[in-house]
Formats: structure tokens, C-alpha cells, sequence
């Protein structure tokens, strides 16, 4: 089921994208500047995030995003 870019769900979707990008770009950081130490939270957090904007996408066929 496809909804269209143009709904109140659409606004919604992509105003959590970019509160999940936000912290997604804060984690990897905090992740790079760890080095060779792995928090294993931090990498499952950044995962789930980017997960739940890849799924998001293909409610509304966002097929790039998607990929």
C-alpha cells in the first residue's frame, strides 16, 4: 500500500527521519571517536534508526531511500 508524499502520514514520517538522522549522525560520531572500543548500544541504536527510515520508505515507495 503506497500513500501519497502529499499526506498529513508523509509529514509526520519525514519530521521522525530527521529527528532519527540527527541523532544516527551523533551516534556515528560518538562511534568513530570510540576507535577500536565497539558500544555495542550505540551501533544497535543507529541500526534501528536507519531500519525504521528504510521501512518508512517503502510505505511511500521511496525506492532509493529504500535501497
Amino acid at each position: 500500500m503506497m500513500i501519497s508524499l502529499d499526506s498529513e502520514m508523509a509529514g509526520e514520517y519525514l519530521a521522525e527521519c530527521r529527528e532519527h538522522l540527527i541523532t544516527v549522525e551523533a551516534d556515528l560520531l560518538t562511534i568513530e571517536e570510540g576507535g577500536a572500543e565497539i558500544d555495542e548500544d550505540l551501533v544497535s541504536r543507529v541500526f534501528r534508526a536507519v531500519h525504521w527510515v528504510q521501512g518508512g520508505a517503502g510505505v511511500f515507495d521511496l525506492v532509493k531511500i529504500g535501497e
